[in-house]
Order: structure tokens, then sequence, then C-alpha cells
């Protein structure tokens, strides 16, 4: 059974959001509120002995929302709103070079109607983020708040350039773009106003918009995530349950009830392989109950109770092998980072023969199975390439094959790369265990 404790404590911010494991860090922003001096960073923390470095910060009042993980370009690209040099309030996006752990913080001038960005994807596809303006927040010059509900296109070659940005659709209620998720060709939204309406919505073209589904309480945000094999949803019912909804193609949908929803309330999820893990904001008493959906056998289990604040913006992050980080927003400092470890008890690690095959070569991928340091043998294997020229989820990837552990715990398969095959290429062993 997965287990969860506390981290780490942010002494000051009240909302920190992690968004990438890298070498045996956590990679965070920690936005302004609660900070004495309204100041927001960007930070990473060692995760061994959590001693803290400061990337990018102090900037009066950073707070970005949303990250995404441009591994095609090895950068973390955050979404939402700092101070210019002046003063004012912008909406921006800050870029971390993860080469050399240098940030970049670009602001929109705001001469048209921008309000603060909130929802992020990455479109390799169509070589682009495709960003949404929130609603409530800071009041940025020019802007039409409180009303927001624009959805931008900004291109990953020019990201540093505004003037090359496009604004591209206006929800009509001017709801904000929660979440945004690019799944078999299409793209995916959570659109939220308050009281008003709290929807899951799809388009084609970014221009036409179809509703895929809706809440029935408009005072629950609706967590929505995505990889190459699976989209999740989740939904209040007309009876007050929290409805997670997943599916592998877009058009056939599961579902299963978890629990009763708060009201008001902030719920996310995060998908992590056959697993969807929900996080439940009770944003009145600052709150926070953890389930996982098993979505082979569709069972729910709850996970923990109670966390000391509520799930803000950040969805969390896994590091793709047993453990799954978020961050709590608190009514005042501190605020709390968390761990979900799964299966503590085995571990599964993996080596390949050559770890950076050419085109065309053939490598050896071995997976090794511990229980409590002990081999564990007669287990299958599940063996993925992730191409991330192709996509940008850092997600389970495309099936190899199986194999099932030896006596001494280990099992390994053979894959040739294709010829054509450019850019990063990642391998995954899965234990479904």
């Amino acid at each position: 059974m997965p287990s969860i404790s506390q981290l780490y404590s942010v002494s000051d911010s009240e909302e920190p959001n992690p968004w990438l494991v890298r070498n045996g860090y956590l990679y965070f922003g920690q936005n302004y509120g609660g900070n004495p001096e309204n100041n927001g960073y960007i930070k990473k923390l060692k995760l061994d002995d959590l001693t803290e470095t400061t990337i990018f910060g102090p900037r009066h009042r950073w707070a970005m929302w949303k990250a995404v993980l441009d591994n095609k370009n090895n950068r973390l690209i955050f979404v939402g709103e700092a101070d210019d040099d002046g003063g004012t309030l912008r909406a921006g996006i800050t870029i971390v070079d993860l080469d050399n752990d240098t940030a970049t913080l670009v602001l929109h001038p705001n001469t048209g109607d921008c309000n603060e960005f909130i929802g992020v994807a990455l479109d390799y596809k169509n070589n682009r983020l495709i960003v949404g303006e929130r609603v409530t927040g800071g009041i940025t010059t020019g802007s039409n708040y409180p009303n927001g509900g624009g959805l931008w296109s900004i291109p990953l070659d020019t990201i540093t350039d505004p003037s090359t940005w496009s604004r591209v659709y206006e929800d009509p209620d001017y709801a904000e773009w929660r979440h945004i998720v690019v799944f078999k060709d299409k793209v995916y939204a959570s659109l939220f106003r308050s009281g008003t309406k709290s929807v899951i919505v799809s388009s084609s073209d970014l221009q036409t918009w179809n509703t895929v589904d809706q809440s029935s309480d408009p005072n629950v945000t609706l967590g929505l995530d995505a990889d190459d094999d699976m989209i999740a949803y989740v939904v209040v019912d007309s009876s007050g349950n929290i409805v997670v909804k997943w599916s592998k193609d877009g058009s056939t949908w599961n579902s299963v009830n978890v629990t009763t929803a708060p009201s008001p309330a902030n719920i996310q999820l995060r998908i992590i392989g056959k697993y969807i893990v929900v996080l439940i904001g009770d944003t009145a008493n600052y709150k926070t109950d953890v389930y996982i959906v098993d979505t082979e056998n569709v069972t729910v289990s709850q996970i923990a109770t109670g966390l000391a604040g509520h799930i803000g913006n950040g969805i969390g992050v896994f590091d793709g092998q047993q453990k799954f980080y978020f961050g709590t927003k608190t009514s005042a400092t501190p605020s709390y980072i968390y761990a979900l470890e799964f299966d503590s008890k085995r571990v599964l690690s993996l080596s390949l023969s050559n770890p950076n095959p050419s085109p065309g070569e053939t490598v050896t991928l071995e997976a090794t199975l511990l229980e409590n340091g002990n081999p564990v043998s007669g287990v299958e294997i599940e063996f993925y390439v992730i191409y991330f020229m192709q996509t940008g989820h850092c997600a389970t990837g495309e099936l190899i094959g199986s194999a099932t552990t030896d006596s001494d715990g280990k099992a390994s398969i053979s894959y040739t790369v294709p010829s054509d095959a450019e850019g990063k290429i990642v391998f995954r062993a899965l234990y479904k265990g």
C-alpha cells in the first residue's frame, strides 16, 4: 500500500509547486504569497539532505501556477505572472535551462487583452505552447480583468519574443483555463469560473470547443491530466460525488466514484502508469485528502486524509520510479511538500548495455527487482521507450515487451532503436505490483 510523508516545510511561501525530479533534486516554484516581501522563487531541493538551492529570484509578485518539461530543448517552462522592473504586474513565463540551471523571465507587455496565465500544454506536433489565462488573481495592465478567458499559442522557437505570442480564442463565459492537455491530436481543457462554470472541453483547432463533461458543482475545480496512453479528469455528479473518468482513446470512457466532494474545493489528479492519484483540496479548511484509482482493477483506495494545506494549482510530479511529490497551499506559512511512495519495500532499477544507443543500434535493457534488499523472482516486468521528439509527456511510453524476473530478480529484453530516430530517447521499466 502506498504511503505519504511530509517531506519538507517551506517557511516563506504559502504555495510550493514541485515540477521536476532530476539528478537527485526536486525542482519547485515558490509563489510569493506568504513571503514578507511578496517575492517568488524557483528552487531545487536536494532530496538526500533537503538542502535548498535558489535558481531564480527573488522576484516581486512572482507566481507561476503551472509548468511543463520541454525535453526536446532540455528546459522547464513556468507560466503565471510577475512584476516587471517598474513594478507593474504582467502575465509571463519563466524558462529554466536545465543544462546550467539558469532562468529567463519573459513578460507580456499587456498592450492588449491579457490576464495572468494559469494553464499550459506542450504541443510538439505544432511546435508550440498552448497557454490559458486566469480569471482571479492579479490585475495585469491592459487586461479585461476580472473577465479573462483568453487562450494563447506561443511558438517554441520564439518563446522569448512576446510579439510572436498569439491570443487565438476567448471563452465566451470568460472562464479560466485551469488545465490544458494534448491527447490523440485533440486539445482538452478544464474551464472554471467560480459559481458559474466548471466543465471539461475539447477542440481539434483551438477555435471550436465541444463540452466533454460538466460538473454539477460550479464551486469545485476539475482536475485533468493526460499522457501518451491515457486521459483522465474528475467531475462532481448530481449527488455531490467526485467521479474520476478515464479513456485510452478519447471516445470510450470508464468511471468510478471516489468520495463526496467538499465545496468549495480544488481537485487535482495525476496519471502514474495504471494509477490515477486524486488530490482533493478542501479550500475552506485548508486540508487535502488523497485517493488512488487503480484503472486496471477499477478500485479506489484512500491513502491520506486531512493533510495540512489544500492542494493548490500545481498537480505534482512523479520521479519515474517510486515517488510522487506535491505541494499544499496554507493560509499562512509554513506550507508543505509531501512525498507519496509506491510500494516502498520493492525497488526496481534499470540498466542499459549502452546508455546512449545510436539509431539502428540494438541495446539490452536489464531490470532488477528487490524487496528489502533481496531479489524477487517470477514477477513480470514491462519495458517501455519514450521518444521526446514526439511527445511532451514524461509518460510511461511505448511498450517494447515484457520479461519475468529470474532467481536474481533480473529481467531483460533487447530493443533496436529505429534508424530514423532522433532526439532524446528514454527507457523505462514498470513493475505493476
